[in-house]
């Protein structure tokens, strides 16, 4: 045995000295699918001459997306295609070669540095010192620069919105810098293929990030911590951008709008001032309908970042189109892990790893003022009990949220507030997401509801969640029930989950509703809706003997 072992590796040796090739792993990937052929899903209720459909006529993100060509339930699985070839660019990219040579620059003062930058001459530079003093902001405008910042920090000398603009150039590479203090670091107004990589982004006042209406960024690498507002902003007609491979940690900020990453179609001018997308508050942005708000972002990818600790949301979409995210880590947020909100539209989101989201830890009585759950009091642990999902959906059509861990978040698992139409969630884990459970609140695997109105607001429908496709989740552990379905939540598609271990029941209805279930497996009773296990499924259970 130990001879023909020796003889195998020689063999092995032999070949690959010869060049023979021996495999290659497969590239990351998104893992796009069409899951619509995949497992032959039932056809979307969004006829007009459906219920459901007829009343999505009427809502502000049906009109949107009508208005934007997205008028089928395929657009998400198209959104997810395209999003592969993106992120190979992005990685070709971020993994580059520096160019052969590059100027030093071994000055101090972004003054000097963009002296240089405009010599047409000079098309890469290194910066050697160990301090940049900023006082003016370091600006690109002209295309095909490469600069490495190196371990330089950028201090501010003056007030400056952005400590880097890098505006409506195309092909350039900005590497590394230490933004360590300031309002925001970097702005990405216009222009193309724009990379910002590596840098360090800390204790920032206003913000992290600013991308607006590019086309193929990359922003890799980073590490952003300790902001105060949205570490990474991605708004207006911006598209077909990367968001990957970064570090989002124990951000601070509280708005929606300070998420981990925030995707956003409000109309403003945030390329000269981030603030003015914000009412007087800096809390709650101004108010747009959504069918007045045109120019998304729209087929950018979200993946392989790590968002935790933030004390807002890991990722707030509020009225994206198309956009993909993907195998993030999602945890202990303050906030929701993820949401989906304001008009997002035929977005993806798969295989992301959520948990321990939603517990509104470290919010003081003005922030839980402002998200209208003051009333509620806190528990012995300091923390509101209006606990909030994993995942949350509103006021959104046509999304995939497919195949994510989404365990122990504290106000749900998948939660559609209200105004959830023709979504499809499916082949989720949802594990112990009612881990904020308290006398005056209790939560659930997957809900189907019909929130009423906090505030009055122009840009929102208050409607139940209707036309909905739920299946083949694995729904296990603490859940008040498994599925839940809330007043006006009907013509909803809900077959093959598994539903185990929840406290009360596999499914909840709040009274008999026009809702499909259809061979959902569970060892528990069910209130107001039947687990529909369609009898056959015994008799082909028993097998064959021949």
């Amino acid at each position: 045995m130990r001879t023909l072992l020796i003889a195998c590796l020689l063999l092995l040796s032999s070949r690959a000295a010869h060049g023979q090739a021996l495999g290659a792993p497969p590239p990351a990937s998104l893992g796009a699918r069409d899951v619509y052929d995949s497992f032959r899903l039932p056809p979307l209720k969004d006829s007009p001459a459906t219920s459901a459909g007829k009343e999505a006529q009427a809502l502000q993100v049906w009109t949107r997306a009508r208005r934007l060509g997205v008028d089928n339930a395929r657009s998400a699985s198209q959104a997810w295609s395209t999003g592969e070839d993106l992120l190979r660019l992005a990685r070709a990219r971020a993994e580059g070669p520096a160019p052969a040579s590059a100027h030093t620059y071994t000055g101090g003062t972004a003054s000097g540095l963009n002296a240089l930058l405009r010599e047409g001459a000079i098309t890469a530079v290194r910066v050697a010192g160990p301090v940049l003093t900023v006082d003016e902001p370091l600006s690109i405008r002209r295309s095909g620069v490469w600069l490495d910042l190196g371990e330089a920090e950028l201090r501010p000398a003056g007030r400056h919105p952005f400590l880097l603009r890098v505006d409506k150039a195309r092909d350039v590479t900005v590497r590394g810098g230490r933004f360590t203090a300031g309002a925001w670091g970097a702005l990405i107004n216009g222009g193309e293929n724009v990379a910002l990589l590596n840098g360090l982004y800390e204790g920032l006042t206003g913000g992290g990030m600013v991308l607006t209406g590019t086309r193929g960024a990359v922003v890799y690498g980073n590490r952003l911590t300790r902001i105060g507002g949205a570490p990474i902003l991605v708004h207006g007609e911006t598209t077909r951008s990367v968001v990957a491979e970064n570090a989002i940690l124990g951000n601070t900020g509280s708005s929606n709008w300070h998420a981990g990453v925030v995707i956003t179609d409000r109309n403003a001018d945030v390329a000269s001032d981030p603030r003015s997308i914000f009412e007087p508050d800096g809390y709650w942005v101004l108010q747009q309908p959504i069918p007045m708000r045109l120019k998304p972002p729209r087929f950018n990818v979200v993946g392989f970042n790590r968002i935790a600790t933030n004390a807002s949301s890991g990722i707030y979409s509020d009225g994206g189109v198309q956009n993909v995210i993907v195998s993030n880590l999602i945890e202990g947020n303050s906030k929701e892990g993820l949401c989906l909100d304001n008009g997002t539209t035929a977005s993806v989101v798969a295989m992301n790893l959520v948990q321990g989201n939603g517990k509104r830890w470290g919010k003081s009585d003005e922030d839980l003022k402002l998200d209208f759950v003051a009333g509620f009091g806190r528990l012995p642990d300091g923390t509101s009990p209006a606990k909030v999902p994993g995942i949350s959906i509103d006021n959104a059509v046509y999304n995939l949220v497919y195949s994510n861990e989404v365990n122990r978040n504290f106000g749900g698992g998948v939660k559609m507030v209200r105004t959830a139409f023709f979504n499809v969630v499916g082949l989720n884990t949802l594990t112990d997401n009612n881990e904020g459970a308290s006398e005056r609140f209790h939560f659930f695997g997957v809900e189907m509801g019909s929130a009423k109105a906090d505030a009055p607001a122009i840009e929102l429908d208050f409607t139940a969640s209707r036309g909905n496709i739920v299946f083949s989740n694995v729904i296990r552990g603490n859940h008040y029930a498994g599925v839940f379905f809330g007043p006006g939540s009907d013509a909803n598609d809900v077959f093959d989950n598994a539903i185990f271990g929840a406290k009360s029941w596999a499914m909840e209805s709040v009274s008999r509703q026009s809702n499909s279930t259809v061979n959902n497996l569970t060892n528990m009773p069910s209130r107001n809706i039947d687990a529909g296990l369609d009898p056959a499924l015994i008799t082909l259970s028993r097998g064959r003997f021949d």
